[in-house]
């Protein structure tokens, strides 16, 4: 572990000046600001995930260390995409980070109960291919094309690191995991309170929705409709609420995981980002304050 430490002394928390950023009341300033904390949270992912390339795991284990290194990656893209002008990917990469921090907490609160079912679930729709592969190869009279082959090996190379047996996945009915809708999964988490603005509502953006077509230029006029393409406005109130999400997992993460021996300097990062974050939501208040909402 000793010889990981120096990697962390090199993860350093940014300082901000709140009042210059409250006086210009700048909104680009203070969305940059909340970028930084995000390549915070990514360097401390990346961090933990050195700390854990050691093999050895169960399949629990495994699952739980391999959903911060699915968490450090979205993390990743999100800073990544910091200099893009729509925010549609922003909500997108925020939606996705929420449901793998919500799996990987009922996983481990739940004691690993539904591993079996949650491992089964990622062949429901290759298994459902691969049975539309067999139709078609049957009808040929045997026939096998060069992609169905393809998908064939493919299919059984997954099965077989999963060590799950394709004959009982397809005889299987029920699956406790797909019967454990997302909801139900934040509100065992404690994370219920943050289902509607980071699934439900981004929902939106997923689907195109009539509140999407409206916030790229859709406004009515005298009972008609006219149409002008913008680009959603990106706003800092996402990346600080998914910073802060991030921000509670890794400690959450480290508890769990057991390395004591780096707990309190990672909890020391992650209470400097989440007073950072706090004081950068204060700003970009006062930024809103006396401005004709939505329009500006």
């Amino acid at each position: 572990m000793q010889e990981f430490l120096i990697h962390l002394e090199e993860v350093t928390v940014p300082t901000f000046d709140y009042e210059v950023l409250s006086r210009h009341a700048s909104e680009a300033l203070i969305l940059d600001a909340n970028f930084q904390i995000i390549s915070i949270a990514d360097q401390l992912c990346d961090f933990l995930n050195r700390i854990q390339m050691e093999g050895g795991h169960s399949l629990e284990d495994t699952i739980f260390k391999a959903n911060l290194m699915r968490l450090n990656l979205l993390l990743h893209n999100l800073y990544g995409s910091r200099s893009f002008d729509n925010s549609q990917i922003h909500i997108v990469l925020n939606r996705m980070i929420f449901e793998t921090v919500v799996n990987m907490k009922f996983l481990k609160s739940s004691n690993f109960e539904y591993t079996e079912d949650y491992v089964e679930e990622a062949f429901h729709n290759r298994i459902e291919l691969l049975r539309t592969v067999e139709r078609r190869i049957e009808v040929r009279g045997g026939d096998i094309l060069p992609i169905e082959d393809r998908i064939i090996k493919s299919i059984d190379w997954f099965c077989k690191v999963s060590g799950i047996d394709t004959g009982k996945l397809k005889s299987k009915k029920k699956n406790k995991w797909i019967g454990t809708n997302l909801k139900a999964r934040a509100s065992h988490t404690n994370l219920d309170e943050l289902y509607l603005a980071f699934y439900g509502m981004t929902s939106d953006v997923v689907h195109g929705n009539w509140f999407d077509l409206v916030t790229q230029g859709v406004e009515r006029i005298g009972g008609r409709f006219t149409i002008e393409f913008e680009k959603p406005k990106v706003r800092p109130q996402p990346i600080n609420a998914v910073a802060r999400l991030a921000i509670d997992t890794i400690e959450y993460f480290v508890a769990e995981s057991g390395y004591f021996q780096i707990k309190d300097a990672i909890d020391k990062r992650c209470n400097h980002c989440r007073k950072c974050l706090h004081e950068l939501h204060k700003c970009h208040e006062v930024y809103l304050a006396g401005r004709n909402w939505p329009e500006t």
